[in-house]
């Protein structure tokens, strides 16, 4: 959706989830004057504006972490952006500094005060570092350069699906654009002239989403079958599950791939880490499974200060969780839930509640029920197809 901005044309996107998140995007690219006609279900045509407004709006900024994907756009195409702090989910801190030690080594000048970050000047290709991995200072530099003057090398890149996409979407438009899908991508700037090929572009399939659903089909010893199921993103999903007793089938004639328990499930040992690795978003899920499993599982997640937040409403349901320290845990199982009165703290936490509470005994409420459906479309009503006893109230 921000690199819709790099555009003198009309981009479409097609397998769009309505999800919150989505949302509150839509508000902010018509809040600095884009066009988007969300007529279409999972469709989406958005259109440049003509004047572009480079101010964001604190309001809708402090909601969600994506607006920071506006920095890059805004900047190599306007020369100027003001960026309030973005908000988004509390597992830590989270700091912007790799986007903008990429984006000031291109000629961007900073200055940071009050919690807003005010951005100028022409942009250039330059060879950048990435400290760690970072998808979204990834993504940032990769849209800044793609219109920037002459040619820039983006090291120790991520390699998350997000990251590809996003290139195949420029390179479609006509951008010089090598190292898809590595470590290493090469960009050779437009000099400022912006793309003038309309394109329509398929977003792919949520493999959180995904691997969401297959984990939550092992928690209730039940059976599902996910169509399309991301097969080689979620490698690494697949894998430690079928090593712990699961069954994927795969449908020979499509994508969907059937997921259920085998006879016995082993304890889980869970290390997650940036593409190619297990992704951190699935780790709560994978705790909330731990606690169904017969033994000791153990999950280390170094990647964020507090992403075991959600600890503590796990053990008001009745698991039994052991804290090493704040990037390691081991859970024993099988253990019986029962039902809590439980507020979500952020989109993973609060979809392990929902976990928790489709195998807890009794009836549980999930508050926030919004921070959840940042990340999940339509989730009650998927669940209940499913047979959960779920209902979403406002």
């Amino acid at each position: 959706m921000s690199a819709a901005l790099l555009f003198n044309v009309p981009v479409t996107l097609k397998n769009v989830p309505e999800i919150r998140d989505v949302t509150v995007m839509k508000d902010l690219l018509r809040a600095i004057g884009a066009t988007v006609d969300d007529s279409k279900v999972n469709i989406m045509t958005i259109t440049h504006p003509a004047k572009m407004t480079t101010n964001l709006p604190i309001k809708l900024v402090s909601c969600l972490r994506g607006s920071v994907l506006l920095l890059g756009p805004i900047l190599t195409r306007q020369q100027q952006v003001t960026l309030p702090q973005p908000g988004g989910d509390v597992i830590g801190k989270r700091s912007i500094s790799q986007h903008l030690i990429g984006l000031e080594a291109m000629g961007g000048m900073i200055d940071q005060k009050n919690n807003r970050y005010a951005l100028k000047g022409r942009l250039h290709g330059a060879d950048l570092y990435l400290e760690d991995a970072s998808v979204t200072a990834t993504e940032n530099l990769v849209m800044a350069a793609s219109l920037a003057h002459g040619p820039t090398t983006i090291r120790h890149a991520a390699e998350e699906q997000h990251v590809i996409a996003l290139c195949q979407l420029l390179a479609e438009a006509g951008a010089d654009i090598s190292g898809i899908g590595t470590s290493e991508i090469r960009i050779t700037g437009r000099d400022g002239q912006p793309f003038n090929k309309s394109v329509t572009f398929t977003i792919p399939p949520d493999e959180i989403d995904a691997g969401t659903f297959a984990i939550a089909a092992l928690i209730t010893k039940g059976k599902i079958t996910i169509d399309p199921y991301p097969a080689h993103t979620l490698r690494p999903l697949t894998e430690k599950l079928t090593n712990l007793g699961a069954k994927f089938t795969p449908n020979p004639n499509g994508q969907a791939m059937t997921v259920s328990v085998g006879e016995n499930l082993h304890p889980l040992a869970c290390k997650v880490g940036p593409a190619p690795g297990f992704p951190t978003d699935l780790q709560p899920p994978m705790a909330v499974l731990a606690t169904q499993i017969k033994g000791w599982s153990t999950i280390h997640d170094w990647m964020y200060d507090n992403r075991f937040g959600y600890v503590e409403e796990l053990l008001k349901f009745g698991a039994h969780i052991v804290p090493y320290d704040q990037h390691r845990i081991a859970i024993a199982g099988p253990t019986p839930l029962s039902a809590q009165h439980i507020y979500s703290r952020d989109i993973r936490a609060g979809i392990a509640f929902v976990l928790a509470a489709l195998v807890a005994e009794g009836t549980s409420v999930i508050d926030h029920a919004s921070i959840v459906e940042r990340g999940y479309a339509n989730l009650a009503g998927r669940l209940k197809k499913l047979g959960a006893e779920i209902e979403r109230q406002d």
